[in-house]
């Protein structure tokens, strides 16, 4: 297992699969953490097919497992496999986790599903991750996609802390609308608060 967290943080794909290869080939006992590796490390190189087959086969799942798929999907553009493997998690009775509800927003704005982004969107209010950066940049985004720049607007505003994921869903949302110079005057605030040094290097 510990080989496997390596292969992950690595990127190291082709090592990883021999791992992979050599646990189901020496029939290693399934337990949560190893299959939740697995699934983790499948999510991030594309290959869901053989994580959502070892997903499907636990016989018991923590909030990883479940991030890791929803995370997995949503990266691949695979939106309403990860929407629906989020709302499973719901039923299971588990609440996501920061990268949960980011990933779930999403899939919410790759869909253009206003309706449950906003029932996420409620989900998070009432819990933990309401001033979660990941959580509030992913929420900016939802909304400026949907075309809806009064509620990007205000949530920016509330933000004590921005990254450029914010900045940039700000910025677009007055450009698609076509609010040229509100966009520009964005785009030297977000200058002016130094996050042009992430963005040249982005």
């Amino acid at each position: 297992m510990n080989i496997l967290q390596i292969c992950i943080d690595e990127r190291a794909e082709r090592p990883g699969l021999l791992v992979h290869s050599h646990v189901i080939t020496n029939g290693f006992d399934s337990n949560l953490n190893l299959d939740t590796k697995v699934i983790i490390f499948c999510s991030k190189f594309g290959r869901m097919v053989s994580a959502r087959n070892v997903f499907d086969k636990m016989r018991d799942r923590n909030i990883v497992s479940w991030t890791a798929m929803i995370s997995g999907y949503v990266k691949g553009g695979c939106y309403e496999d990860g929407l629906m493997v989020f709302l499973g998690m719901r039923q299971a009775g588990f609440r996501a986790n920061q990268f949960g509800y980011a990933s779930a927003l999403r899939a919410c704005t790759g869909l253009r599903c206003f309706e449950v982004g906003n029932q996420i969107q409620g989900c998070i209010a009432k819990g933990r991750f309401a001033e979660n950066l990941f959580v509030q940049s992913a929420l900016v985004d939802f909304h400026s996609k949907c075309g809806k720049i009064e509620d990007v607007l205000c949530l920016f505003e509330e933000m004590s802390v921005r990254d450029l994921v914010s900045w940039n869903a700000m910025i677009g949302s007055y450009a698609v609308q076509g609010f040229a110079g509100d966009s520009l005057r964005m785009f030297h605030s977000m200058m002016k608060e130094g996050e042009c040094l992430k963005w040249l290097k982005f």
